[in-house]
């Protein structure tokens, strides 16, 4: 497909200066008259997966036109007319039917900005499955996962009233119209600046906030928050084919740094920095090898690409005088396996870290001694043998014989003690090491984290709101508990039977309790005092039996994300072997 610049007097609309092309004979396929390119409407026709069908968006964004993916020349076959005029469109990529577009309808006066999902061919305005609509949607970026059933919706402002540039938000959207959400992000303020699907479709990964920005790993289903990956300097994000590995890089006004990750653990392997400016990044269909290519005219020198290994190292770097495009051959989808870490990068992970440890204990132990600020001297059993001690850091006078670690002395969080008369403060080199991401692995967000993330961020739809509340019932047993536990031992200490439950930790979740020891026999058993009744007025049983109720729903959802194949953690195993206690406790109330 290719388009040229309409000439006035010269280019013909009959003819048509947007061309689609058969492959391999080079043969025009179909002619469109098209009167200016647009970045957010590239490719102008679209197809699906298996080619079946074609969909154009005309030049005056009246109508989406159909054609049978393998002929053009036919002409329409189909159309997707509304009242307002579309500003783009997005084909689902999945093969199977029935295909489902996605259109975007600008805001309009005092109307929102709108995306409407259809289903081919039902392409009536009655017959919309799914529909969002939204203000501060100037520009609209819309991502169709990998199978088709959900779709991310990228919206921008060019300006807003507390900033120069302008405001972003992501919104998730099902195909089927069953769910829709604003993805969260608490209160961490700043624009989205990248968000791709995870190749499986399960997940998506997003880059926001201001730089350094943060990473996060959201689950589809629900748009719940699983993990952060750290703050860096990031705005680029690129899967490899197979999922296995991603690179988060910084292009563009960043300083060209990538972070390469494994995400099936969840692990930083490796890192590396371009630093001729990039403007072009891609991975190899076989998921084992990262592309960067400064192009021309971003740049008009240093014109060229290198090839990068998934874990970061520089394999191969080709200049060219002047470089316009870099692209890579694609392949089918089961050409190539999906290969884990080479043991190779293993091993020279393990070396790295045991040398990074050795340097840390040679550093220690040089400056360890540092008083006088002097080099020092080689030994002459040193000198015998060929050895020279290292020289030790040079201190500045008014920090000499200050560096030994005094018991309760502020340490800082490296876990390295702070000299007295200098700030606890981080310095400077620990303030970049945490604006690099340099140590900072990923994080598992908890229930009530996740919780609190959403409901910072105000979410409507699909809040892990539940979370929160389990979390607040299993706190306030475990205080519960712990009350009851204290009042054990005042009333044991007031019967004369004291120290069997000093030791015993107040918290309940410390671990099982310690048995009372035996009793002397010159002396009455000690009388063992009932747990005191809570001060709080009964629960009734109808509110009981809601929370019962409630929680086997909880359960019910689970054993059906399991029948789907979805992987449960351990606490929604433990949840799921408690559905049989909570049916009798249920049916006991019932009775």
């Amino acid at each position: 497909m290719t388009w040229d610049k309409p000439v006035k007097g010269v280019s013909d609309e009959k003819e048509g200066n947007l061309i689609a092309w058969k492959l391999p004979a080079g043969t025009i396929e179909a002619r469109f008259f098209q009167k200016e390119y647009k970045p957010t409407q590239w490719p102008s026709l679209q197809w699906t997966s298996d080619e079946a069908l074609c969909a154009r968006l005309v030049s005056s964004g009246s109508e989406v036109q159909f054609f049978a993916g393998q002929e053009l020349a036919g002409g329409v076959i189909n159309r997707l007319k509304l009242d307002n005029a579309f500003a783009g469109f997005e084909l689902s990529p999945a093969p199977s039917q029935p295909y489902k577009i996605a259109v975007w309808l600008p805001m309009k006066r005092d109307l929102p900005a709108q995306v409407r999902v259809f289903e081919y061919p039902n392409l009536e305005e009655e017959q919309v499955k799914a529909a969002k609509s939204f203000f501060k949607a100037e520009t609209v970026h819309m991502k169709w996962s990998p199978q088709g059933q959900a779709l991310l919706i990228q919206t921008a402002t060019e300006s807003a009233s507390n900033t120069y540039y302008g405001e972003s938000a992501l919104h998730l959207l099902f195909a089927d119209g069953s769910f829709q959400a604003t993805v969260p992000f608490g209160t961490n303020d700043g624009p989205v600046q990248d968000a791709r699907w995870s190749p499986t479709g399960k997940d998506f990964l997003v880059i926001q906030g201001k730089q350094p920005a943060q990473a996060y790993v959201f689950l589809a289903q629900g748009c719940t928050p699983l993990f952060e990956l750290g703050r860096a300097p990031r705005n680029t994000i690129r899967y490899s084919p197979h999922g296995r590995f991603v690179c988060l890089g910084g292009f563009g006004n960043l300083p060209g740094q990538m972070d390469f990750w494994d995400m099936n653990k969840k692990k930083i392997i490796g890192t590396c920095q371009d630093l001729g400016g990039a403007k072009s990044f891609e991975w190899t269909p076989d998921s084992r090898s990262f592309i960067t290519a400064v192009l021309h005219p971003w740049r008009r020198v240093d014109n060229g690409y290198k090839v990068w290994s998934y874990a970061g190292e520089l394999v191969y770097a080709h200049n060219i005088a002047v470089c316009y495009q870099v692209a890579v051959r694609p392949a089918p989808k089961n050409v190539y396996p999906d290969r884990p870490q080479s043991p190779r990068l293993k091993l020279k992970e393990k070396e790295a870290s045991a040398a990074s440890t050795s340097a840390a204990g040679a550093s220690s132990g040089s400056l360890s001694g540092a008083g006088s600020g002097a080099p020092s001297k080689p030994t002459a059993a040193g000198a015998g043998a060929g050895i020279t001690t290292l020289k030790q850091a040079y201190v500045p006078p008014h920090l000499r014989n200050r560096a030994a670690v005094v018991p309760g002395a502020p340490v800082s969080s490296t876990g390295a003690a702070v000299m007295a008369g200098t700030s606890t403060g981080p310095s400077l080199a620990e303030r970049l090491r945490t604006e690099k991401g340099a140590g900072e692995g990923p994080k598992r967000l908890s229930q009530l984290e996740q919780a609190r993330l959403t409901s910072a961020a105000g979410l409507p739809i699909g809040a892990a709101m539940g979370a929160a509340s389990e979390a607040a019932e299993a706190a306030k047993a475990r205080a519960e508990k712990r009350r009851q536990k204290r009042a054990r031992k005042a009333a044991a200490k007031a019967a004369g039977g004291a120290g069997d439950d000093d030791n015993d930790d107040d918290d309940a979740d410390s671990g099982d309790e310690k048995k009372p020891a035996a009793a002397p026999a010159s002396k009455a058993p000690a009388v063992v005092a009932q747990p005191a009744a809570p001060t709080g007025p009964p629960v009734p049983p109808e509110q009981k039996a809601k929370n019962l109720e409630r929680r086997l729903r909880q359960i019910d959802e689970l054993k059906a994300r399991q029948q789907k194949g979805d992987t449960l953690d351990a606490q929604q195993l433990e949840k799921l072997a408690s559905e049989q206690g909570l049916r009798q406790e249920l049916a006991a109330l019932k009775l």
